[in-house]
């Protein structure tokens, strides 16, 4: 990768050893995912798979649906729609769970990380694979180069923020920040997860699930680094064997791009 002109050399020998380090970070996880995974998988049987054929055919249907169809703006009314979808979302899985007699603070890990160990577990874990995530993020970046677009979720905040339109900034955040990694979480690692570890071995389930919440967001520029992302929660949680922690991992993630955008956006 070209580094700017004038760009540190010291800095760039950091970068490239935080990268190294975040690789073996992966390593590691991978290598305990495959020996001591904590994820529970055994129980999932034909009525899980036939529920999650349904829900990969609609997220895989609403994916190529919003990346070959023609680019629009989304509204206040949209992030609501969607925070609501979420919630039903989160219902639904709940409650099917509940109906296939599984005791979801069991299924989840709800009792494996101290609640007080999940942030410090949350924080830590992020830390260790974002090196991997921005490079990823870097590199297709300057693949794409001019045609690298944001999502549109990203776009409309940047929006909100340069007309200082708090509403939308708040619905934003709340959605982005709480609803989705509590949904998204529960959806892709929490349920379709252990379903692939369950039919395809860790390896293809964590590539295959990390794969379809990158494409779930519809957007070329951001699916390798999200990809990437995905794959660390999901290790995160065959790691510490509670679904609060890669829920934490993607709040603080979620909550950190808000962040950096509304200290830039208005710039």
């Amino acid at each position: 990768m070209n580094f700017p002109p004038g760009f540190p050399s010291w800095l760039a020998a950091l970068l490239g050893a935080l990268v190294m380090a975040s690789l073996c970070g992966f390593v590691f996880l991978f290598q305990n995912a495959l020996r001591a995974g904590k994820v529970h998988a055994g129980d999932f049987g034909l009525p899980d798979l036939m529920a999650g054929t349904v829900f990969f055919t609609w997220f895989l249907g609403l994916s190529v649906r919003n990346m070959t169809g023609p680019s629009r703006v989304i509204t206040q009314q949209d992030l609501l729609g969607g925070g609501i979808l979420y919630l039903l979302i989160v219902l639904a899985i709940c409650g099917f769970l509940k109906l296939r007699k599984f005791h979801l603070g069991e299924q989840f890990g709800l009792k494996q990380a101290r609640i007080w160990k999940v942030p410090i577990f949350g924080l830590g874990l992020l830390l260790m694979i974002f090196p991997v995530v921005g490079l990823a993020g870097a590199i297709t970046q300057k693949l794409l180069g001019p045609d690298a677009e944001p999502q549109e979720i990203v776009k409309f905040f940047q929006q909100a923020v340069q007309q200082n339109d708090s509403r939308s900034m708040l619905i934003t955040i709340v959605i982005g920040g709480v609803l989705a990694p509590v949904a998204e979480e529960l959806m892709f690692r929490g349920y379709l997860y252990p379903l692939c570890k369950r039919y395809i071995g860790v390896i293809a389930g964590v590539i295959f699930n990390s794969l379809l919440f990158a494409v779930m967001h519809s957007n070329l520029t951001a699916l390798p680094a999200l990809s990437v992302l995905a794959c660390g929660f999901t290790l995160a949680y065959e790691l510490t064997g509670s679904l609060l922690v890669p829920m934490m991992m993607h709040a603080i993630f979620n909550f950190t791009m808000f962040t950096v955008m509304l200290n830039t956006s208005g710039q």
